[in-house]
């Protein structure tokens, strides 16, 4: 299931040309993750893209990761149910720009060894259109709020 964290972009790994997003969630799916995070009693830094972030180990080193940068990542990814709809154990290697742009926000506020929790608006995953796995199962569905467990194991 891993193909479901990258985005749908479908740009060449080796074209590094790539740019910051622009994309900010609308205040509906702000307002979605905020009464999450109130309701449970949890807290998190609000990104100015509407990415929700709670760093629990900052990780070491001097530098974060760039889009271009190939990272290696574990993490688990949820609904704001709990349901688990992905996980890795083992760290997978991509560049960071290949990923949801949730991912692009979040990811690149660890250093080598540190770990989030990471609430992604749909605006900032994968917008209003449905996931699917090889056999044509909705794996995430359209309009989803997600969150990731993200340890950021190498760059």
């Amino acid at each position: 299931m891993i193909i479901a964290l990258f985005s749908a972009c479908g740009k060449d790994d080796n074209d590094c040309a790539q740019t910051e997003s622009t994309l900010v969630a609308p205040a509906s799916e702000i307002q979605v993750i905020q009464q999450h995070l109130t309701t449970n009693s949890l807290t998190a830094t609000q990104d100015p893209s509407g990415i929700f972030y709670n760093i629990s180990v900052p990780g070491t080193g001097d530098s974060y990761p760039g889009l271009c940068t190939q990272v290696s990542v574990k993490y688990r990814g949820t609904f704001l149910n709990g349901t688990v709809f992905d996980e890795s154990s083992a760290p997978i290697t991509y560049p960071l720009g290949g990923f949801i742009v949730g991912w692009q926000k979040g990811v690149a506020k660890l250093k080598k060894g540190g770990k989030m929790k990471l609430y992604v608006p749909p605006t900032l995953g994968y917008g209003n259109v449905d996931r699917k796995d090889s056999q044509g199962n909705v794996v995430i569905p359209a309009n989803s709020t997600l969150i990731f467990d993200i340890e950021l194991v190498n760059f």
